[in-house]
């Protein structure tokens, strides 16, 4: 009788939110849950996000676009969703965040989510699929610790959420309603435009289902307009159209997909059984580490189907051509023109500087694989179970305590990281006092790029007194108010003109403003970061 009631939908479906319940205390560990732990993100591009939240917090209630954030960056500021903020849940914390004083961090949370949902979805994914709900849960456990999603727990949280591209694929199999994929998007482009990329062709495959199902071309325009109509509002309401002229910043080629990537856990911490061959990889971001436990098991599918082709539909219609092509074209785009095995370039393609400027937009693009990473995955345990539904529970089984053992020292190393970012925080603490805050309204770093390696610590001093600080890194910033900040900062240095308000930080390049110090109207004092000055 208890055994019925734990293969209950309910029941199944609580135990795969337990799963990655587990699979998060594990890999990641309680300790961020706490809201007020501030300094395991004080480091790296957590120190962006988390930062980007504590300066959003404090600008108006009622601003439009509600994501705008000029208090990271004043003049050069854009919005919540360029410090990769997670600004679905920023905007929703913002009006309760009025109420308190307290600097609070919610990134640990999404990290429990993420990974509650990614065992969830995955388990609906494969019980779509197989009908069976011992092999769905096994499927989901596996999946609730990818290497390519705990990969970026260490740096871009907001990036960890793949839970929503396991439901894209749950949501096309299923054949789910237009509403519950506009939701799907929403969500999406509220989190990361990268995922909303990644998303939006598995919605495109949708749309193309309904047409190969009969349903009508203007139909699925309709659709399609609708969707992309609340996308557009949302991207406004956020802020993504606040940078007009920097959304392509270089790169496309370089943070590329390695054509054997899969089978290259990059860093030593990323597994126990297989060596790290980077070569001449200059960086990761194109990690997609199958994990030793799948990499077997997609030997066992592809001997299991070769031996057992009668048993699948080969037969390729104009929907699955479709499928394909989109599924081939993300992959090539990931590889991008500058093709590479093991590091080593072996193709290297020019591509017109017009059409390479496009594509510099997603830089980074060799993350675009993880969408065809998740069909993989589901196409390599589907085809296990087709072969045979009493063998494939203890393959899956044992390919996922192999996996649990290859990537499991990911756990040390985060905790390390998490320890030393925790550390070297403490300085962050240490605010100048000696200053009259009550004459200022703004601090300003003489230039910026003399304060580099310092700008996060004076955006959390900006914080701690609520002031717009003129310089934060951003995803994407405004090459024109750039050039325009820069023109500013030469004839402040030129003309001596101060601006009532302004508590200027005087870099080693600017140090001929330090003349104006002997004037009864200028006031000069002593900081960790060097000289500031402000008018009295």
């Amino acid at each position: 009788m208890t055994f019925q009631i734990l293969k209950t939908d309910k029941a199944m479906k609580l135990l795969s939110l337990l799963i990655g319940a587990a699979s998060f205390m594990y890999f990641v560990g309680p300790e961020v849950l706490n809201p007020l732990s501030l300094g395991w993100m004080l480091s790296g591009d957590p120190a962006q996000h988390l930062l980007g939240w504590l300066t959003f917090k404090e600008t108006p209630l009622l601003q439009l676009p509600f994501g705008m954030n000029y208090n990271y960056g004043s003049e050069v500021s854009s919005s919540i969703v360029y410090t990769d903020s997670i600004p679905l849940v920023a905007m929703l914390l913002k009006p309760f965040a009025k109420l308190t004083d307290i600097n609070f961090q919610y990134a640990g949370l999404w990290l429990f989510i993420c990974f509650t949902l990614q065992s969830y979805f995955s388990f609906r994914l494969m019980l779509r699929l197989t009908d069976n709900k011992t092999y769905s849960l096994l499927f989901g456990a596996l999946l609730s610790f990818a290497p390519i999603m705990l990969f970026r727990t260490q740096n871009h949280l907001s990036l960890c959420s793949h839970f929503l591209l396991v439901a894209s694929l749950y949501l096309l199999i299923s054949q789910a309603s237009n509403a519950k994929w506009i939701t799907l998007l929403c969500v999406s482009v509220l989190v990361h435009a990268y995922l909303l990329a990644m998303v939006f062709p598995v919605y495109i495959c949708y749309l193309a289902y309904c047409l190969h199902a009969g349903d009508k071309l203007a139909r699925q325009i309709v659709k399609l307009l609708v969707a992309l109509a609340f996308l557009v509002f949302f991207m406004w309401f956020s802020g993504y159209f606040v940078v007009s002229n920097g959304l392509g910043i270089g790169g496309y080629g370089v943070f590329r997909m390695d054509l054997l990537a899969m089978f290259n856990p990059g860093q030593d911490y990323m597994s126990h059984l297989i060596k790290p061959n980077n070569n001449q990889l200059t960086n990761l971001e194109g990690f997609n580490y199958f994990g030793f436990g799948a990499i077997i098991s997609a030997f066992i599918a592809c001997y299991a189907y070769f031996s057992n082709r009668e048993l699948f539909n080969t037969s390729i219609d104009k929907y699955k051509a479709f499928v394909l092509i989109v599924v081939l074209l993300i992959y090539v785009f990931s590889v991008s023109n500058t093709v590479s095995i093991l590091g080593y370039t072996i193709i290297d393609i020019r591509i017109p500087r017009i059409v390479h400027k496009v594509l510099d937009v997603f830089r980074a693009n060799g993350r675009f694989f993880w969408i065809v990473y998740y069909a993989l995955f589901s196409l390599i345990f589907y085809v296990i179970y087709k072969v045979s539904k009493f063998k494939s529970i203890p393959v899956l089984a044992v390919a996922l305590l192999i996996q649990f053992v290859d990537v499991s020292g990911y756990r040390h190393y985060l905790d390390i990281k998490h320890i030393n970012n925790i550390t070297s925080s403490k300085n962050y603490s240490d605010i100048p006092e000696n200053i009259e805050y009550t004459k200022i309204s703004k601090i300003e770093m003489i230039p910026p790029a003399d304060f580099a390696g310092k700008n996060n610590e004076i955006l959390y001093w900006g914080v701690k007194k609520n002031l717009p600080v003129n310089y934060g890194y951003l995803t994407r910033f405004d090459g024109k108010k750039v050039a325009e900040q820069q023109i500013e900062i030469n004839n402040l240095l030129k003309n001596k003109n101060l601006e009532a308000g302004s508590l200027y930080l005087i870099g080693k390049s600017a140090v001929s403003m330090l003349s104006s110090c002997g004037k009864e109207t200028v006031t000069c004092v002593d900081t960790k970061f060097g000289k500031a000055m402000y008018l009295n």
